[in-house]
């Protein structure tokens, strides 16, 4: 049967509509959103999460279309044709990753090295050391290996049926948005809780899961960008404001500490909740020195766009998607 949308899709493309488009709206760069690339994203489906991960295959064919078709830019260079000190790409693109992920250095990085292509890696610095495990693959694990039969959520006082497929899902949802909306002791105590009452133990560390201090310098060393992704990875328009401002100068000092070079960059985490940055965040990032902030917030990025809320464009697995949301980003279009 005939995919319909990618026939038309793949129609509009060669009628060279989507040429035209784009140059009537003029220079953009699209910043492409990864998290985790594995050689076997199905191991990590009740960690990473398979939504988020991408195959190693459908990354490097991203990779050598963009290197073919676009034109790839570092996080500085972007940085300063916002700002208007160089001109901006017509087709510019630039590959960012969240969290931190062993496999940034391990999988993506030959990748987007052989191709030269340099990107810029978020960290959230709790999860450096000693490989600690972020809170939403705690979770993950969590309502994926209980034999529990029900959950009862302490704060909503909904009671949850986990042999209901959609249920458990919506029970997950639920959790997570109770510790997005909480950082630091706060964040690690509900956690806690909600793993003692659905009977599981922690994810356990992993030494493969998170990279280490050595690996994030070991990306620095190779050229691309290091910037920070909070420390403990809340919803950062969603707690409270004392508790994002420091969130985002403690993860700036952290960063600068074991890396010793300035860290000018930063990424909003964006779990589960909207909006996810807000006036008060941009102010707090713009107070600890950060350059740029990047968002989850869709759509493309053009020459005088304010540095610390850029948007991204969440990169789909399947190549024709991935060419159609780069594509029509560059329009000015989010699909």
């Amino acid at each position: 049967m005939i995919d319909c949308k990618s026939y038309i899709k793949r129609g509009l493309s060669a009628s060279g509509l989507l040429t035209l488009a784009q140059r009537l709206n003029g220079p953009r760069t699209v910043i492409l959103r990864y998290h985790s690339v594995q050689e076997r994203p199905e191991d990590y489906a009740h960690s990473i999460g398979r939504g988020i991960v991408h195959s190693a295959t459908a990354f490097r064919e991203q990779m050598e279309w963009l290197a073919r078709t676009c034109e790839p830019i570092g996080l500085d260079d972007a940085a300063s044709a916002v700002e208007g000190r160089r001109p901006m790409p017509r087709r510019g693109v630039l590959v960012t990753f969240d969290d931190g992920y062993a496999d940034n250095l391990e999988v993506a990085a030959p990748i987007l090295n052989r191709l030269g292509l340099k990107a810029a890696f978020y960290i959230t610095v709790d999860c450096v050391e000693p490989h600690k495990m972020p809170w939403f693959c705690r979770l993950r694990h969590a309502f994926a290996a209980t034999t529990r039969q029900t959950w009862q959520d302490p704060l909503r006082k909904e009671l949850w049926r986990l042999t209901d497929a959609a249920q458990r899902r919506q029970a997950f949802l639920s959790a997570s948005e109770s510790c997005a909306r909480r950082c630091g002791p706060a964040q690690e105590e509900r956690i806690d809780a909600i793993e003692q009452g659905l009977g599981v133990e922690r994810l356990a560390p992993s030494k493969r899961l998170m990279m280490n201090w050595e690996q994030i310098r070991e990306l620095r060393g190779m050229g691309h960008v290091v910037g920070s992704h909070t420390v403990t990875h809340p919803n950062l328009a969603q707690i409270n404001g004392d508790c994002a401002v420091q969130e985002i100068r403690e993860s700036r000092r952290v960063l600068e500490d074991e890396l010793r070079d300035p860290v000018n960059h930063f990424s909003y985490p964006s779990p589960i909740l909207e909006p996810h940055w807000s006036a008060a965040t941009t102010a707090s990032c713009a107070a600890a020195g950060y350059r740029t902030a990047v968002t989850c917030t869709p759509g493309s990025v053009k020459a005088m766009d304010a540095p610390l809320c850029l948007k991204r464009v969440a990169a789909p697995e399947n190549l024709d998607d991935f060419r159609w949301a780069v594509e029509c980003a560059f329009c000015g279009r989010c699909v």
